[in-house]
């Protein structure tokens, strides 16, 4: 406050053009002006799916939860909710692959990022993969902690980077876990036909005594949760190696859930790298799977493909060498681009195969098709419901993983099945209800550059949520 001619006045109030100090009024009129501006300027970002009240550097675009209507006869069941999440790990990045991504990349901008959004959404439980090693125990170890959750994490020795589990801490308690390294497994005697260096985790949550007090109505025999997260070989003409994962995960799934007492439901999650017109995502949901025309010519040709000599399984690389083969292939990934030939495209139109392709093709899927274990894709059973918008095959969502290339869904929340169902009769055969479902972005709805962008998406994946009632 200063004094002039014996009249106190504010700061604000003096306009040093006119030399003159303005009216009460003025000074209401221009403070009416900036609150409108400022709430212009929060409703623009609001619609943006913007967060105001964070930084810019930690925007990302919000999305809401759609809630999936049900009867005045709806009973509630114990809450629970599970995101899975591929996070983009920072040593696979190289910048010729996200041209427009600009600082987006810089790992001290995307960590804040992810963490927002993590702490946003406020999943009960997270599955994340490319979970770099040496960010576990720097940041995500240390973070995470800070809003609740306790962690568990799973490498491969000669990769930079795996798979995490997070949990809230108020709500379960770990009873044991599982590792799985894809390349050590073989199932009915089916070996790998190259590395992989992939990796699963498997872990048994129990409800602790203090949810079950905050939900003390809610009747269920349940005793917890068996989740795993999984990230399966991304190689364009990896089906058969993706198969042959998915028949470890059935097998992994049932042994551990065999180790655990109590009555667990069960769920797995992670980036499949598998479509759902594809030969994995087949094997998963269906107790028998046939294969149309098109999945068996896609799974016959990718037997034919010869890997790289350092994929070679009889010999050892070190670190490094397996790292630099890495590189090397990620960049072929996002530099690929189909042709026309049979032999160098992953999904031919045509191709004519061998008696022994067709019948290491025919053994897979019936050993695969011998383990009593079948999966639910969440999102197909009510997604479209609740987003018309998506007329997805298997009415899934259009999306999870995108670049200025090639965009489409790769990432599931599975639910194993109890019982035969069918997509009416899913909850009530599996004990469940589907409360909601994180909304998925459409291609329209994408912006024609690469991410991870600023203010928009932190990975070249796009999380997904499903809220669960659990009877």
């Amino acid at each position: 406050m200063i004094e002039r001619n014996g009249n106190t006045h504010n700061d604000m109030g003096y306009d040093k053009a006119s030399g003159k100090y303005a009216t009460p009024a003025e000074i209401e009129a221009k403070r009416e002006a900036r609150r409108l501006k400022k709430q212009k300027l929060r409703e623009e970002l609001l619609s943006r799916g913007l967060d105001p009240d964070f930084p810019a550097e930690c925007q990302f675009i919000e999305r809401p939860i759609l809630l999936v209507p049900h009867g005045d006869n709806y009973e509630r069941g114990l809450p629970l909710s599970i995101m899975t999440y591929n996070c983009l790990a920072q040593t696979l990045i190289r910048r010729e692959m996200f041209p427009e991504s600009g600082p987006a990349l810089k790992w001290f901008v995307r960590s804040k990022v992810l963490l927002h959004e993590i702490k946003h959404y406020n999943a009960d439980i997270c599955c994340l993969q490319e979970i770099d090693d040496v960010q576990y125990d720097l940041f995500w170890s240390e973070e995470l902690p800070k809003f609740g959750y306790k962690t568990i994490y799973f490498h491969q020795d000669s990769k930079s980077h795996g798979v995490m589990i997070a949990w809230k801490e108020e709500l379960f308690q770990l009873e044991s876990h599982m590792n799985i390294e894809f390349d050590k497994e073989a199932p009915a005697g089916i070996q790998p036909r190259t590395r992989t260096n992939n990796v699963g985790l498997l872990v048994a949550l129990a409800f602790t005594d203090a949810f079950r007090a905050r939900n003390n109505r809610i009747r269920t025999s349940r005793s917890g949760v068996i989740i795993g997260t999984f990230h399966l070989f991304w190689h364009p003409f990896g089906t058969y190696d993706r198969t042959r994962q998915c028949l470890v995960i059935k097998k992994k799934i049932l042994e551990f859930a065999g180790t655990v007492k109590g009555d667990y439901c069960k769920m797995f999650t992670g980036d499949f790298n598998s479509q759902p017109n594809s030969v994995p995502y087949l094997v998963l949901t269906q107790p028998r799977a046939q294969l149309n025309t098109q999945q068996r010519t896609s799974i016959e040709a990718s037997t034919a493909y010869r890997y790289s000599e350092r994929r070679n399984l009889g010999k050892e690389y070190s670190m490094e060498e397996e790292e630099e083969e890495e590189e090397e292939e990620e960049k072929r990934e996002y530099e690929y681009d189909q042709g026309t030939d049979p032999w160098n495209t992953p999904r031919p139109d045509e191709f004519d195969s061998t008696e022994e392709q067709r019948q290491l093709v025919n053994n897979l899927i019936d050993r695969c098709n011998d383990v009593p274990l079948c999966a639910t894709s969440l999102y197909s059973i009510g997604y479209h419901t609740v987003d018309p918008t998506h007329i997805a095959d298997h009415h899934e969502p259009e999306l999870s993983s995108w670049s200025t290339k090639w965009a489409g869904l790769l990432d599931y929340i599975f639910y194993v099945n109890q019982r035969p169902s069918t997509p009416a009769t899913f909850e009530t055969a599996n004990n469940i209800a589907i409360a909601g479902y994180l909304q998925m972005p459409t291609h329209a709805q994408m912006h024609n550059h690469s991410q991870p962008y600023t203010g928009e998406y932190p990975s070249d994946h796009i999380s997904m949520m499903c809220a669960l009632e659990i009877y």
